[in-house]
């Protein structure tokens, strides 16, 4: 029997979707909401540092969240133009498109404060919660 460690994974974070190339389009380019998105790889220690304050943003509903791992899906990146040495990337989506980037470049640390006011998902997840 075959196990995507991925799907596996997702289990354990419940609000973090997992992305591969058979299900980006149908989960984010195909939907109107907002949806940020982690690009990482395994092999890239920056990204694995940065999981926990990932987990962390994601336990704030309102928004989607989700990982793709551009390691594996390489394809996935040329597509999205994540250049792999500034993991993690966030994009963020919304109706669809890229809205909002913001990569790991030489020298700058991504946490959850900087996440969180880059993207003002403070003010996103009570507008999504208004339209409720």
């Amino acid at each position: 029997m075959f196990f995507d460690l991925d799907v596996e994974a997702a289990s354990h974070e419940t609000n973090i979707h997992y992305l591969t190339k058979h299900n980006f389009n149908s989960k984010v380019s195909k939907d109107s909401g907002i949806w940020l998105v982690c690009c990482y790889a395994t092999w890239s220690a920056a990204s694995s540092e940065f999981a926990n304050a990932y987990s962390h943003i994601a336990s704030k509903r309102g928004i989607n969240y989700a990982k793709l791992d551009v390691g594996k899906w390489s394809d996935m990146a040329k597509q999205l133009k994540v250049d792999t040495s500034e993991l993690p990337t966030l994009i963020l989506f919304k109706n669809g498109k890229e809205e909002q980037r913001l990569s790991k470049t030489h020298g700058t640390d991504l946490n959850t404060t900087k996440v969180i006011t880059h993207f003002d998902l403070e003010k996103r997840i009570i507008d999504s919660k208004k339209k409720k």
